[in-house]
């Protein structure tokens, strides 16, 4: 009989206990920090006609820079987007897999293309941006230079070929990032002789 009483002294402690650890605990929906100053797209370039005529693909080079990463609990994916903007009009984004230097891309179907209005625009016509960003659900407002940034397509990175023409200079770009990749991780990621 003597447990009834201290077992209604019990269920409120409990309570009061789990309530604290709750508030106290840190927990995976906690903010991450903003990237480091200096991240951003190194490079970017829009292929067109690579596997029919009028399809896009968007290849991004980027420093999602972090002097610690963040932990397995904070993946990239869930915090960090691209996506292709066209005067100041959001367009497809995809998330990103990784922190650090690393590349991405975002490839549309001729049809696609059309669907997006991205059919009469040129490099010359501009207003195409690429944009690597904070989800908005963690990173709110999002502010150029801290969880945003912006790379406008000019000269020499739209890439408006024929088929074979588009599919060369992509390869040849490939190997060039692969070269800088391979050299930066120290892994193998080409075989000599690379042409």
């Amino acid at each position: 009989m003597r447990l009834f009483p201290l077992r209604s002294k019990l269920v409120p402690l409990a309570l009061l206990l789990g309530l604290l650890l709750a508030i106290l605990l840190p927990t995976s929906a906690a903010a991450l920090a903003n990237p480091d100053v200096g991240w951003g797209i190194i490079e970017a370039r829009i292929y067109r006609n690579l596997w029919e005529d009028g399809d896009f693909l968007a290849v991004i080079e980027y420093d999602l820079a972090y002097a610690i990463p963040p932990g397995a609990g904070e993946p990239a994916d869930e915090y960090f987007l691209a996506g292709i903007w066209l005067s100041g009009v959001k367009g497809p984004d995809r998330a990103l897999n990784y922190y650090q230097v690393n590349f991405t891309s975002i490839y549309l179907t001729a049809d696609q293309v059309i669907d997006y209005g991205y059919d009469n625009y040129t490099e010359v016509a501009g207003g195409y941006q690429l944009r690597i960003y904070g989800n908005p659900t963690h990173f709110a407002p999002l502010v150029e230079g801290v969880d945003m940034t912006t790379w406008g397509i000019g000269a020499g990175q739209w890439i408006d070929l024929s088929m074979n023409s588009a599919r060369e200079s992509l390869g040849s770009w490939c190997l060039d990032m692969a070269a800088y990749f391979d050299a930066t991780w120290r892994v193998d990621l080409l075989t000599l002789p690379l042409r």
